[in-house]
């Protein structure tokens, strides 16, 4: 039916928080965190989810992996597509970090009309502290550590 949320719909609903600045455990567009984006994303699209809360500057990674596998249906990585989610770690251990996989036109020229596989997220990077989306290259394409993708979309 036509009321079923497409992959369009959750780049869009993540695209609305570009800019806003980075703040732990935000959830407004005065500052917003990784998991905040992604619990905003739920709320826009009335998609059914309970808050991720309490945790700290350096959260524990086993947390977010549970409380995002009860609401998403994990994937492989390489299967990945728009309108997934991700889970990124510098550390195998505790991957902590939420994102989500867009598409941006492709820098080579080569290929024109190309799209390639991106992220938007709320960096805490003091060279960005904001939300920002950019292509996934091989820098953060290593650090995914987990995949899940909006139950009902194709």
């Amino acid at each position: 039916s036509s009321d079923l949320m497409t992959r369009v719909d959750i780049m869009a609903a993540g695209r609305k928080w570009l800019g806003v600045r980075w703040q732990h455990q935000g959830r407004s567009r005065f500052g917003i965190d990784c998991g905040g984006v992604t619990m905003m994303m739920f709320r826009d699209l009335n998609y059914p989810h309970t808050d991720l809360e309490g945790y700290s500057r350096l959260p524990d990674g086993h947390t977010i992996d549970q409380h995002m596998s009860k609401l998403l249906d994990t994937k492989a990585v390489k299967d990945m597509k728009p309108g997934d989610v991700v889970l990124l770690g510098e550390d195998l251990n505790y991957p902590c970090h939420l994102a989500l996989v867009t598409e941006l036109p492709a820098h080579d020229a080569s290929r024109p009309g190309a799209m390639d596989l991106a992220l938007l997220h709320a960096s805490a990077e003091m060279s960005a502290r904001r939300v920002v989306e950019h292509l996934l290259d091989e820098y953060w394409r290593k650090r995914i550590r987990k995949c899940w993708s909006f139950r009902g979309v194709e």
